[in-house]
């Protein structure tokens, strides 16, 4: 489903805030590749709920290597 601006600014908030925002960062440039969000932790569990790449930098496995450290962590 597609939020408003208003309604995406307070969601990535709230996953700032509570630390739940993985950004995959391409070091040279400093450019934001992907972000994967991740909620419902308990112990041994987590869901990752959203998953979104640049639309310059897809093709290029970004949302797949930080996924599969987001599993790792």
């Amino acid at each position: 489903f597609v939020l408003s601006a208003e309604d995406a600014r307070l969601e990535a908030e709230l996953y700032t805030t509570q630390q739940q925002l993985w950004v995959y960062e391409y070091k040279p440039t400093g450019d934001i590749t992907c972000i994967v969000a991740v909620t419902r932790k308990s112990t041994g569990v987590a869901a990752i709920t959203k998953v979104y790449t640049h639309p310059s930098w897809r093709g290029r496995k970004c949302a797949a290597k930080l996924v599969r450290r987001v599993t790792e962590e």
